[in-house]
This record gives C-alpha cells, structure tokens and sequence, in this order.
C-alpha cells in the first residue's frame, strides 16, 4: 500500500498524460484472400491514401499470387484474375468485404482503408 502511494506520488505529473494519452493502436490493415476453401492473410503497415487496389497489389506480390486486373476508361476496375480463379469469365466469382461490408470489386481503386481494417477478397472457381 505504500509503494503504491509513492509511485502515485512520483508519477502524479505523468498521470494524466497516461490516462489522456491511451497506447497508440496499429498503423495496419488486415487483407484476408480466400481462394475456394484456403485462406491467406496478409497484414501490413498502411499509408494516408491507401487503396483496396493498393493493398491487394502488395499483397499478392510478397505472397506470389498472380492478379490481373485493368482499369477502364471509365476509371473503374475489371478482375480478371485472382491465382487461377479468372474473375472474367463465367467460371468464377469475386466478392470483396471492407470490415465485413461489401464493396463492389469495380471500386476497389477508389476505396481508402484504414489502420485497423479488414479487407477480405473472396473468389470462387
């Protein structure tokens, strides 16, 4: 009871910045690609300005997973491979989540994630 006194004592001029000044969280996003019924996770550092496109870029660069995309006139995205899952044609689906809510694949060029994320791609053969 005594050391606790005195360390409250010692620390009285600190106490509120640690009180006001909580730990700061992690500066990182989560990207989760689930091909058919494996999973990958990814975790990294993000940067101000950060995209979905941004993230799945580097994800599947550092993970070697092949991903084909263009990006159209019209300034939107078309999928046309995710590894051996082509999005484009009729023998495959993608899905894509931000913290679990959907987000359409087009849009992914457009939509900023931030520290604390959850981007989950799915794509189905």
């Amino acid at each position: 009871m005594v050391v606790l006194f005195l360390i409250l004592i010692l620390f009285r001029s600190e106490l509120p910045k640690i009180i006001n000044n909580p730990i700061p969280r992690t500066n990182k996003a989560t990207l989760i690609l689930s091909l058919d019924n494996q999973k990958r996770t990814f975790e990294g550092e993000i940067i101000e300005g950060m995209t979905i496109l941004d993230a799945l870029n580097l994800s599947t660069s550092v993970g070697d997973i092949k991903f084909h995309y263009s990006i159209q006139d019209n300034g939107k995205v078309k999928v046309m491979a995710v590894d051996d899952h082509f999005i484009a044609s009729s023998f495959g689906k993608l899905s894509i989540f931000l913290n679990s809510q959907p987000i359409k694949p087009s849009d992914i060029n457009k939509v900023t994630i931030r520290a604390g994320d959850s981007v989950e791609i799915k794509a189905i053969k």
